[in-house]
């Protein structure tokens, strides 16, 4: 086989390749626009992290559930922050992911306990 020939034959399989690929549904190289995974996944879209730090509990998961995220739920003792509301949350308002992405919160506990001290050894009437 010559050169042309060659040449001829790797064009034809670059563009069989092309179409193969666009056939069986290759993701989409264009971020920010809806695209699919790999053949038996769902097509995504990419979404904006909504704000959810001073939310109660349930308006953060109305507002993931609005953006199509899925949330996870932490609680923890947070100093001025009311128990019940979002203190925390990763990723941060506005990052871009995924639809269905993991969005965690933190969810105040209330304030933390003060320490406690044992009892006293200092004898009455001292």
């Amino acid at each position: 086989m010559g050169r042309a020939a060659s040449r001829v034959g790797t064009g034809a399989l670059v563009a069989v390749v092309a179409l193969a690929l666009g056939a069986c549904g290759a993701p989409s190289a264009s971020p920010g626009r809806a695209g699919s995974g790999p053949p038996g996944h769902y097509p995504y879209t990419e979404v904006g992290v909504p704000a959810l730090v001073g939310l109660r509990l349930d308006a953060a998961e109305r507002s993931a559930r609005r953006a199509d995220l899925t949330m996870v739920v932490r609680r923890r003792f947070a100093a001025g922050v009311p128990a019940g509301r979002v203190a925390a949350q990763q990723p941060s308002q506005g990052t871009v992911v995924g639809e269905r992405a993991v969005v965690t919160v933190t969810v105040s506990a209330g304030p933390p306990h003060p320490a406690r001290s044992g009892p006293s050894t200092t004898p009455k009437g001292s």
